[in-house]
C-alpha cells in the first residue's frame, strides 16, 4: 500500500469516527445505520447494554454478529450459535473457573496450556471442535495480553510515581525477588475501591458480559498480574528520546496499537 492510499484510508477511518461523534450528539444514546446492507442499532446507553448482554441474552440476544470468518471457526466459541454454543461452552467453562486456576497457581501458568488442551480431549469435543477452541484461543490470547503490558509499561515509565507505588507494594509482598504466589494490591486512584463503586460496569466492557463474555477474563487476568509482577521485580521503565509523548493511536486494525512503536528504558534494578 503506497503513501497516498494508507493516507486515504487512515482519513476515511477518522472520517468515519467523527461521523459516528457527531451523530451520537445528534440523536442521543441510540440510532440506527447500516453495515453495508445489514440494518445495525447502535447502542450507548449503559441500561440498554446490560438488557441486551444479560438480562435479555439467552431469549433474545445469544448470538452474536458474523465478525468470525466461517469454516473452521466456526464452532469456536465467538462463532459457535445456539444449542452448539451452549454445549461447547458449557463443557469448557470448568477449565476457567477460580478453583482450577488456583490449582494451577502463578508459578505454574506455563503449565496451562497443555492442561487446557487436556481437557479439551476429555470433554468430548469433536476434532474440528478442538483445533477451532485451540485457534481462537492463541489469536484471541497472545495479542491482547502483549498489547496490554505494552500500553502499562508505556503508562508506568511515563507516570514514575505509580511505577514506584507498585514497586514498592510488590517488594512487600514478595520480598527477595520470590516467584509470584499471591496478589499484589496496588490500585492507582482511578481504580480505587471508592471510585469504582461510582463508575457504571458497562460503560467498558473489555471482556463483555453476561453469559457470551470472555471465558479466559479470569485467565488472562492471572497472566497480567504475574507478568507485571516478575517484570517490576526486576526492571524499572523510563521514557527515552525515541519514546512517543503523548501517544498517537492508529485509527486502523482490529486491536488498538500507537502509530509508533512503544519504545523505552529498561533498567535493571538491583
Amino acid at each position: 500500500m503506497n503513501q497516498r492510499v494508507q493516507q486515504l484510508y487512515n482519513s476515511s477511518v477518522s472520517m468515519e469516527w467523527q461521523v459516528f461523534m457527531e451523530i451520537f450528539k445528534k440523536y442521543g444514546k441510540i440510532w440506527g445505520t447500516y453495515d453495508g446492507r445489514q440494518p445495525m442499532l447502535a447502542i450507548t446507553d449503559p441500561e440498554l447494554i446490560k438488557i441486551v448482554l444479560v438480562k435479555e441474552s439467552y431469549s433474545t440476544f445469544l448470538n452474536r454478529g458474523n465478525f468470525i470468518p466461517r469454516g473452521k471457526l466456526e464452532t469456536s466459541l465467538p462463532g459457535a450459535q445456539d444449542e452448539k454454543w451452549k454445549r461447547i461452552r458449557t463443557v469448557l467453562s470448568p477449565t476457567f473457573t477460580t478453583g482450577k486456576l488456583k490449582e494451577l497457581g502463578f508459578l505454574c501458568i506455563p503449565k496451562w496450556p497443555p492442561t487446557f488442551l487436556s481437557s479439551l480431549l476429555r470433554v468430548g469435543l469433536t476434532d474440528a471442535e478442538i483445533l477451532a477452541q485451540a485457534t481462537i484461543f492463541i489469536l484471541a490470547g497472545y495479542e491482547t495480553v502483549s498489547s496490554a503490558l505494552s500500553f502499562l509499561t508505556y503508562e508506568l515509565a511515563i507516570h514514575p510515581d505509580i511505577q514506584q507505588k507498585l514497586q514498592e507494594e510488590i517488594d512487600k509482598v514478595l520480598p527477595n525477588k520470590v516467584g509470584v504466589t499471591q496478589r499484589p494490591t496496588v490500585c492507582p486512584n482511578r481504580f480505587s475501591k471508592e471510585v469504582k463503586e461510582q463508575i457504571n460496569p458497562y460503560t467498558y466492557l473489555p471482556f463483555g458480559a453476561g453469559p457470551r463474555n470472555c471465558i479466559g477474563m479470569r485467565f488472562a487476568l492471572l497472566t497480567m498480574k504475574a507478568a507485571v509482577a516478575s517484570l517490576m521485580q526486576h526492571f524499572t521503565f523510563q521514557p527515552c528520546k525515541e519514546t512517543q509523548i503523548p501517544l498517537v493511536i492508529s485509527p486502523k486494525g482490529i486491536f488498538r496499537k500507537p502509530t509508533k512503536p512503544i519504545v523505552l528504558k529498561i533498567i535493571h534494578r538491583a
